[in-house]
């Protein structure tokens, strides 16, 4: 999907915004790269080892593809978390809610280095998973491009994702 193609007269949000905004919910989410690879973590504010979940990926060299290659987020612990901590609430609380905050703090950091396009692979390892995960990245805004499975023309894809699923 194209990074910022929308135009709306919404205030444009910053890193320092969405970790503001993850703070005000129970989270602290933080960004690492080196060199093109990147990887944000969400963790509890309220305990640094909790690790909610995580993203990871890079930046395509000479081009201005961003390549989302993992996204995990750790259901049991945002649960307990959830049950837990009257602080961890709204948008954070929620299954969604970190998964939403990590890709949207790689996309603004993408956009930062000029990339405009993210990908990502709904992997297809499990029927009922493999279709959530679509429906999921259609409704924040992802477009499919194709289906990548076991033919011999798929080989190239498999080997740059690591799987077969929709891109």
């Amino acid at each position: 999907t194209t990074i910022g193609s929308t135009a709306t007269s919404v205030d444009v949000w910053s890193e320092e915004k969405v970790k503001t905004f993850a703070e005000s919910q129970g989270l602290n989410v933080t960004l690492t790269t080196l060199g093109p690879g990147w990887r944000a973590i969400a963790r509890s504010l309220q305990n640094s080892s909790d690790v909610l979940g995580y993203c990871e990926g890079f930046l395509r060299p000479g081009g201005s593809i961003v390549h989302m290659d993992k996204i995990e987020v750790f259901r049991k612990q945002v649960l307990k978390l959830k049950n837990e901590s009257k602080s961890f609430s709204g948008t954070a609380g929620s299954l969604f809610g970190p998964s939403l905050l990590l890709g949207f703090i790689i996309l603004l950091y993408a956009k930062e280095q000029g990339y405009t396009v993210a990908e990502f692979l709904a992997i297809d390892d499990e029927a009922r998973q493999h279709k959530k995960l679509v429906k999921y990245y259609a409704r924040i805004g992802f477009k499919v491009i194709k289906y990548v499975g076991d033919g011999v023309m798929d080989v190239p894809d498999r080997m740059m994702w690591g799987g077969r699923g929709t891109l």
